[in-house]
C-alpha cells in the first residue's frame, strides 16, 4: 500500500508540473498573440514608416526564430491577415510582406529595406544581441512579446500588469533613431 501511495504522489506531482508547463505555454501564447497587435500599432506609430518600403512599395517585416519554425509561420500568418474578414494587413495603408528567418546574421537582408522585426520565440540574451544590433543598424522597430526582452535591449514589447500596454526601451528607441508618434508614446510604459 505504501508503494501505491508513493507512485500516486509521484504521478500527482508530475501532473501538476505538466499543468504548470501548459499554463506557462498558454501564457506565452497569449503574449505572442497580443504582441502581434501591439507590433502593428508600434509600426503604425513610426513617423518614418512611409520611407521604409521596398522597391515594390511594401513593408518587409521579419519574424525571427531559432528553432520553432511552425510558431514563426503562425505569427507570420497572424501579421498578414487582419480582422474577421481575413483581409490582408497593411500598415497605414502600405501593404506588408512577412518573411520568417532563423539567420541571426541577417546577411540576406543587408541590402534590402526592412521595416520591422518581430521576435517569434523566447530567445536568450546571446541570441537577442544580433537581432537588436540589426534593428539599430537599420533604424527599425524590433519587437518582442516575451518578458524580459525589453529590459535586455529590445526596442518594443508588451507590459502585462493591471493593463496590457506597449513597452518601450527608451535607450534603444534613441539608439535606433526610430521616431514614434507622440500620442503613441503617451500610452506606453517606458523602460529607462
Amino acid at each position: 500500500m505504501r508503494m501505491r501511495g508513493g507512485v500516486l504522489l509521484s504521478f500527482l506531482m508530475l501532473l501538476l508540473s505538466f499543468q504548470g508547463a501548459l499554463a506557462a505555454d498558454a501564457y506565452e501564447e497569449r503574449r505572442v498573440k497580443a504582441g502581434v497587435k501591439f507590433f502593428q500599432a508600434m509600426l503604425a506609430a513610426d513617423l518614418d514608416i512611409g520611407s521604409k518600403g521596398g522597391d515594390d512599395g511594401a513593408l518587409l517585416l521579419l519574424v525571427v526564430y531559432k528553432g520553432d519554425r511552425v510558431g514563426a509561420e503562425n505569427i507570420s500568418w497572424q501579421l498578414n491577415i487582419s480582422g474577421e474578414g481575413q483581409t490582408p494587413t497593411s500598415i497605414r495603408k502600405i501593404p506588408i510582406h512577412v518573411e520568417v528567418t532563423n539567420d541571426m546574421t541577417f546577411r540576406q537582408y543587408a541590402a534590402r529595406k526592412v521595416a520591422g522585426v518581430y521576435i517569434g520565440e523566447n530567445l536568450g540574451r546571446e541570441d537577442l544581441a544580433p537581432v537588436i544590433g540589426f534593428g539599430v543598424e537599420k533604424g527599425i522597430v524590433v519587437f518582442s512579446p516575451f518578458a524580459g526582452h525589453v529590459e535586455n535591449g529590445v526596442l518594443g514589447g508588451i507590459s502585462v500588469e493591471a493593463y496590457v500596454l506597449p513597452f518601450v526601451n527608451m535607450k534603444m528607441l534613441s539608439n535606433s533613431g526610430v521616431r514614434l508618434k507622440p500620442f503613441f508614446m503617451g500610452v506606453v510604459k517606458r523602460y529607462e
